[in-house]
């Protein structure tokens, strides 16, 4: 909180982001492993492909960047 040239104070409210929902903040449902987070931007991976954020070809709820892909077609060697 800071107080302004008036003298009131004013307060800022920062509200951390619960992309899927479910009532916990994003980085508690990736600490507690609730929610995986592969590729470590702080999103649960669901939300990622969820936004179209990342692609998930084989719809295993892994995307597709997470995934082996030998022969770089940007296609997960199982699909």
């Amino acid at each position: 909180m800071r107080a302004n040239a008036s003298s009131e104070v004013v307060a800022t409210l920062t509200i951390a982001p619960d992309c899927n929902g479910n009532g916990s903040i994003d980085s508690c449902d990736i600490a507690s492993g609730t929610a995986q987070d592969c590729n470590a931007n702080g999103i649960p991976d669901s939300c990622d492909i969820a936004s179209g954020a990342s692609n998930d070809v084989d719809a295993n709820s892994v995307p597709d960047s997470c995934q082996p892909d030998c022969n770089a077609n940007a296609l997960p060697d199982t699909y």
